[in-house]
């Protein structure tokens, strides 16, 4: 995962979620819900499902792997 995308993941997706959690609504605008697909593809090589399950566990799996990078850095 690049930086940039690192980045992304933990500021922009990770208030997505926390969004979600507070409303159980899950909410972006186009243009993140583009680049969280590229970057699930580049991380597992296969496309992001609309199962909304699956895109919830998408973004924690995401989020949990750039804190994991990010710790690892440190």
């Amino acid at each position: 995962m690049t930086d940039q995308d690192r980045f992304f993941i933990q500021t922009t997706i990770k208030e997505v979620f926390d969004r979600y959690q507070e409303n159980r609504t899950l909410r972006m605008n186009p243009s993140d819900n583009v680049k969280l697909k590229e970057i699930y593809f580049r991380e597992y090589g296969r496309n992001l499902t609309g199962c909304s399950v699956c895109v919830v566990e998408a973004i924690q799996n995401l989020i949990n792997k750039a804190n994991e990078q990010d710790n690892n850095i440190k």
